[in-house]
């Protein structure tokens, strides 16, 4: 497949992800401070950007990595409980 790369690299920072038909299923691949890794969810990712992460670029660029992994969970429905009606029996 493809890599998509992260719409904003620069500045000592480069992210592209990969997804894969064998192995890993999502792979994202950084380049920062003259090193390269793979990583495996967005949270191994952010760690490798040590204090860097709680910076508003940083911000964005894990919710980036969450939509493009799929960790961003869907919101379930909400199920409302059953009345009780004519043919429901009560065990006392």
């Amino acid at each position: 497949m493809k890599p998509t790369k992260y719409p904003e690299n620069g500045g000592g920072l480069y992210v592209e992800y990969h997804r894969n038909k064998e192995g890993p299923k999502h792979v994202l691949l950084i380049s920062y401070k003259g090193s390269s890794s793979l990583h495996t969810t967005s949270k191994s990712m952010m760690d490798r950007l040590g204090a860097a992460k709680f910076t508003d670029p940083s911000k964005a660029l894990r919710a980036w990595c969450k939509e493009m992994m799929g960790e961003i969970p869907s919101p379930t429905p909400e199920v409302e409980p059953e009345a009780p009606n004519d043919n429901t029996m009560m065990i006392t």
